[in-house]
């Protein structure tokens, strides 16, 4: 008697039985047979293969935002200068982990390529030009400025901040007004 069933009727019976879409036993698992142990034969894991690119950026990111200072000292940041970026991110409601902090010096980079790698669409400049980041045009500190679908904002570099004159309490001040409103941090 030869009688075919529909493919949908098959599929029915056979659901449990034909097609295994994930392992039966995980790749680490040991396998028994007749009572002796064996190990199973692991696949490469594809994903462990990957080359981790190292970072050339302080933070995770979070938010797509780069901070970016020219620091001519070779290193990332200064500590005093960390932790006073650092206690302006908390005031901001933000961390280290939402931003990709950058010494231009070190890393130079366009815009488009800040926007492509590590991905920001939101730009602090402190102590930097919009023509080190190849814009075409300039603009005073403190004002943020859009270009395309991003924001960019200058201000004075960080160090002249941290200094205990009334100059540098007015730059304060203008970043911080600057701040609420480039982060929406007004009610």
């Amino acid at each position: 008697m030869d009688t075919q069933l529909p493919e949908f009727v098959l599929a029915g019976l056979y659901k449990d039985a034909l097609v295994i879409t994930e392992p039966s036993t995980p790749p680490s698992a040991k396998l028994v047979v007749k009572g002796n142990e064996i190990n199973s034969p692991e696949k490469p894991n594809i994903a462990e293969k990957q080359v981790d690119i190292p970072k050339w950026y302080l933070g995770s990111n979070n938010r797509q935002i780069a901070v970016l200072i020219a620091d001519k000292s070779g290193q990332l940041i200064k500590d005093k200068e960390l932790e006073f970026l650092t206690n302006i991110l908390k005031a901001c409601k933000l961390s280290i982990d939402d931003i990709a902090l950058i010494n231009y010096i070190r890393t130079p980079r366009s815009l488009e390529e800040l926007i492509a790698d590590p991905g920001c669409h939101q730009f602090i400049l402190f102590g930097l030009s919009p023509a080190q980041l190849q814009l075409q045009f300039n603009f005073p500190n403190y004002q943020p400025q859009t270009v395309g679908a991003s924001q960019i904002m200058l201000a004075a570099p960080l160090a002249q901040m941290m200094s205990p004159t009334a100059e540098a309490k007015a730059e304060k001040t203008k970043l911080w007004n600057a701040l609420q409103l480039f982060f929406q941090l007004k009610a």
